[in-house]
């Protein structure tokens, strides 16, 4: 494919329309790849067990009705999922490398879901989160999220910051007011097409 500004991405299936490679181009510098093309790479159902990419490989394991369970990523971040019978996620786990005052390092954190009869999750880790008749989240922890008529996200206080949101009579949200700053949205259709400053 090639974009407007020349960039450019390659992908490549196989015989089953199975993607073996993809790669992106920086005018003509590759900048990242994604390849399974090697022996193994992928299972009979076409879930990816191994991906080389520019950093080295990455390694994925499923359960046998092909949830994902385990992923090693090329600097040796390990994830761990597990899955209730309905396939809801009931723990995880990661020694993901994060940012640190000493530099960066490798943290471990852990976690665990509850869920209720709608297999919505109740409670992550001790924090807590509520849903309206409809199943919209109506708050997550100290968050709180306020929906209109149309299911449409119109305010949410995140970590104490305001948001409000307003629609078009197609649903497509046209504004966002954070702050006191105004961000809109700039649609050709359906597809959204940029977002800028409300001056």
């Amino acid at each position: 494919m090639l974009y407007p500004n020349n960039n450019r991405s390659v992908t490549v299936y196989d015989s089953e329309n199975r993607i073996t490679k993809h790669e992106n181009y920086f005018g003509e510098h590759r900048i990242n790849v994604f390849d399974y093309t090697d022996a193994g790479s992928l299972d009979n159902e076409g879930n990816k067990l191994k991906e080389k990419t520019n950093l080295g490989v990455k390694a994925y394991g499923y359960d046998n009705i092909y949830q994902l369970t385990s992923a090693v990523y090329e600097r040796n971040q390990s994830f761990t999922w597990a899955h209730d019978a309905a396939g809801n996620r009931s723990y995880s786990r990661d020694s993901a490398l994060r940012s640190h005052s000493l530099g960066i390092i490798a943290a471990l954190s852990e976690k665990s879901y509850a869920k209720n009869g709608l297999n919505q999750y109740t409670a992550v880790s001790g924090i807590s989160f509520t849903y309206d008749d409809n199943g919209n989240m109506t708050s997550r922890g100290s968050d709180s999220f306020g929906w209109d008529y149309n299911n449409r996200l119109v305010s949410a206080v995140v970590g104490g910051s305001n948001s409000t949101y307003k629609y078009n009579n197609s649903s497509l949200r046209v504004s966002r007011l954070k702050g006191g700053s105004v961000t809109k949205y700039y649609y050709n259709g359906t597809k959204l097409l940029a977002e800028g400053d409300g001056k």
